[in-house]
């Protein structure tokens, strides 16, 4: 048998003396003799003490003594493998016999752990016949598994799980063996024998690192994906339960009505139409709009009998034409000019449009200006002091551009004194104050002086009023800057802006509002200073010239008949001025679709208004019309003088939607006495009445 290779499986002493690993020559000697291995051989952990070993082998190597026995074999190799005898734990198989660092006979104790190996192979020889020499270790543990160890099991239960063997019931227990958890399932790397070629047995185990698992934190719970429907479905169920709540609150707090239900059985039937199927009620707006026309111009027969030669007037119904008399004839408008005026300045400038004045100076950071102060005017109409009620007390002006804020604004940015003066700049429009058509008897009574820069239509106070307009409204300025503080050593004068630093400014109300203002005050300077405005947005320069051209231009645009017409200003305060009714009809009906220009004209008995006397409560159209009117007195009538005039034109609106576009203009001696034109006005203002109170096209629908 050779000595290299193990004889039988079955008779193996597996450890490391068998399988060719360490062989003992008494272990080879006696499975020659073909005895059955009982487990007291060297390495086998159920060895006998009262049973003598096999004798050696007469032929064994010389490193080991031929001992009749397997202990005295032992013994004879204790001075090259000292301790040899001490895995049994006691002193007897000691050769050296008990000691003090050796334990006293006793009782063996079988079940030690043990955690090295005892005995380690030598250098491998060509047989392996003997026990090679034992080498010291550096380390005799077997390396743990990475990792950290997560509970220790019992002594039992470690012993149960060490490395596994197929044939560990034969196997003696000098091996290094591996603890595993409690649980039996590794936390680390397995340990695996590394087989010798030409063997089945393995050598000392090796490391195999396994796929490490996920780090987590010791003493975290896992984590568990959570089912996300439940919190969808309680999200969804929140607003429904809210909804619910509110519902039920308002139901609750809500006055129970009850809709009394008809008697059971009875039925009524719906109302027979009686109306034929051809008649003209089944064009209602048609058989309104003629029968309603037809009416008007039978009622209209008073008023036109009325109407002298120096007067005309014209009516129409929804921009169709219904009466007139004299329409064509060339007549002083007297301020229904500024019907033309308003309208041509909202469609050349736009109902949003808004004058900018700006104060500009070079101001340092002491707070004082350096030089003048300049007051730049942007042409608006209506910058005015808070006292300042108008020229005529019984319409006083709205909508107005208090310079009083403007004053605040400059105090306000830090100015504390002005070493020059208060300049006012009126350059915006030129030189012109006054129209040169005016008579003595208009310029600086009714209007005037008209400039880029004006304040308080050029008053000063109540009691003084300043010929140039911008020298009043920097005296005005400058007073108003001393009540705030502001230190000013010189009075105020005109001239023109030599800074391009501007220290404050402050916008108008839009447009419409203006307009509004002066058709409802008759507001002549704002009439003609908006004449100025057009022609410097539209014709390059502010100018009345060039304003009179572009109300020209924009009049035979709208397709305005311009026969007998003639436009000397803004206001109609020229006696150059001259219109047809046919002409201010048209103007009506232009401005008729949009309804930009009715909305601002006076209502009938409006307080503070034009149209306050003449339609009083209580009178006809009072709180219906909307018109202007037109006022010229003459007193010199009948000794060479101009007539008078007394005008009005505007709309009556209609209970279906519509209007009536009228204008009347009386010229005459006189005219504009109320003695003379009321009686006029009277039947006219019952003649509308009465059609407004006519029926409509729902009342002459089908039946």
């Amino acid at each position: 048998m050779s000595p290299g290779r193990c004889h039988s499986r079955r008779h193996c002493g597996r450890g490391l003396r068998g399988c060719g690993l360490l062989r003992h020559t008494a272990i080879a000697q006696r499975a020659e003799h073909g005895g059955a291995h009982h487990g007291g051989g060297l390495g086998c952990r159920h060895q006998r003490r009262h049973r003598q070993r096999w004798p050696p082998a007469a032929d064994g190597p010389a490193r080991r003594s031929q001992g009749p026995t397997g202990h005295q074999a032992a013994g004879a190799l204790e001075p090259q493998q000292p301790c040899r005898l001490c895995r049994w734990g006691n002193a007897r198989h000691d050769p050296r016999g008990a000691g003090d660092d050796r334990r006293s006979p006793g009782r063996r104790r079988n079940h030690l752990h043990r955690s090295r190996d005892s005995e380690q192979p030598g250098t491998a020889d060509e047989g392996r016949p003997v026990l090679p020499r034992s080498r010291p270790r550096t380390n005799c543990c077997v390396p743990r598994a990475t990792g950290r160890t997560l509970r220790r099991g019992s002594r039992c239960s470690l012993r149960a799980l060490w490395e596994a063997d197929p044939l560990r019931h034969r196997v003696g227990s000098g091996r290094s063996r591996q603890p595993r958890t409690a649980s039996g399932a590794s936390r680390g790397p397995t340990l695996l024998r590394q087989r010798q070629p030409g063997s089945h047995c393995p050598w000392a185990p090796l490391a195999v690192r396994t796929v490490p698992g996920a780090q987590r934190a010791v003493g975290m719970m896992p984590y568990r994906r959570h089912n996300p429907y439940p919190g969808l479905l309680v999200a969804a169920m929140i607003p429904a339960l809210v909804i619910g709540a509110v519902w039920k609150v308002a139901d609750h707090f809500a006055p129970e009505v009850r809709v009394p239900l008809a008697s059971p059985g009875i039925v009524t039937p719906p109302t027979a139409m009686s109306t034929p199927l051809l008649s003209v009620r089944r064009a209602p707006g048609v058989l309104s709009d003629d029968a309603g026309s037809t009416r008007l111009q039978g009622s209209l027969g008073p008023l036109l009998n009325l109407i002298d030669g120096s007067s005309c007037v014209d009516i129409s119904v929804n921009g169709q034409h219904v009466a007139g008399k004299n329409e064509n004839l060339s007549l002083r408008p007297a301020s229904n000019m500024k019907l033309v005026t308003a309208l041509v300045a909202l469609e050349v400038l736009g109902p949003d449009y808004t004058y900018t004045t700006t104060v500009q100076g070079d101001l340092d950071s002491e707070g004082v200006v350096q030089g003048n102060l300049f007051l730049v005017g942007g042409g608006d109409p209506v910058l005015s002091d808070t006292w300042w009620n108008g020229p005529n007390p019984y319409y006083p002006p709205f909508n107005m551009t208090i310079i009083e804020q403007l004053a605040d604004t400059v105090a306000g940015a830090g100015v504390k004194a002005i070493t020059g003066a208060v300049v006012g700049d009126a350059s915006r429009y030129d030189d012109e104050w006054y129209a040169p058509s005016w008579t003595p008897d208009v310029k600086f009574v009714e209007a005037g002086p008209i400039a880029g820069l004006l304040v308080n239509d050029s008053r000063e106070s109540l009691t003084r009023a300043a010929n140039d307009p911008a020298i009043g409204a920097a005296n005005v300025f400058t007073k108003l800057l001393q009540d705030r503080f502001v230190m000013i050593g010189k009075v105020g004068k005109s001239g023109r802006s030599t800074s391009a630093t501007t220290i404050a400014s402050i916008r108008s109300n839009p447009l419409s509002s203006i307009i509004n203002e002066m058709l409802v005050t008759s507001d002549n300077n704002t009439a003609e200073m908006l004449l100025k405005e057009i022609g410097l947005a539209k014709g390059g320069s502010g100018t009345s010239i060039a304003g009179l051209a572009v109300v020209n231009a924009t009049l035979q645009s709208w397709g305005v008949p311009m026969d007998g017409v003639t436009v000397a200003d803004g206001s109609g305060l020229s006696d150059d001025n001259r219109l047809t009714c046919a002409a201010l009809l048209k103007v009506l009906q232009h401005a008729s679709g949009t309804g930009i220009l009715r909305e601002q004209l006076p209502l009938g008995g409006q307080p503070g208004s034009t149209l306050y006397d003449g339609f009083q409560k209580g009178k006809p159209l009072f709180g219906v019309i909307r018109a202007k009117t037109g006022t010229l007195y003459n007193y010199q009538d009948g000794v060479g003088g101009k007539p008078g005039a007394k005008a009005l034109a505007g709309y009556v609106p209609l209970r279906d939607g519509g209007e009536v576009e009228f204008a009347l203009l009386l010229n005459g001696p006189q005219i504009a006495e109320q003695v003379n034109y009321r009686p006029i006005w009277d039947v006219f203002a019952t003649t509308m009445a009465a059609y407004v109170a006519s029926p409509t096209a729902i009342d002459l629908g089908p039946r």
